[in-house]
């Protein structure tokens, strides 16, 4: 059962990033950390998606749950108690780079 520290990244400007992939037949309980550490404010996206793949990471605009958030410089996003079925990706996205994304939780 995978738990803990399950991701960590720091995200390039305006690209769609599958963070983490929940292991099929699990539950996820997550939760996810957006840091701006830029110098200029930043808009973060956050998906679950089930369509996601590598080739095109780009979710469904329903699968978003958070979308052109504004972070200011050194400011924080959070969001806890994430429930994400098996096979589910967790793909982010920001409008700057040395966003720093943290993602925690646990399988079952």
């Amino acid at each position: 059962m995978a738990s803990g520290t399950l991701a960590q990244q720091v995200l390039t400007a305006n690209t769609d990033t599958i963070l983490y992939t929940v292991t099929t037949g699990k539950v996820g309980v997550l939760s996810i950390n957006f840091l701006n550490t830029h110098t200029a404010t930043s808009n973060v996206r956050l998906a679950i998606s089930s369509t996601a793949t590598s080739g095109s990471p780009a979710p469904q605009t329903s699968q978003y749950i958070e979308y052109e958030t504004q972070i200011p410089t050194n400011g924080l996003l959070e969001r806890t108690g994430l429930m994400v079925s098996g096979s589910y990706k967790i793909v982010v996205r920001a409008s700057t780079a040395n966003v720093v994304v943290n993602l925690y939780g646990f399988e079952e």
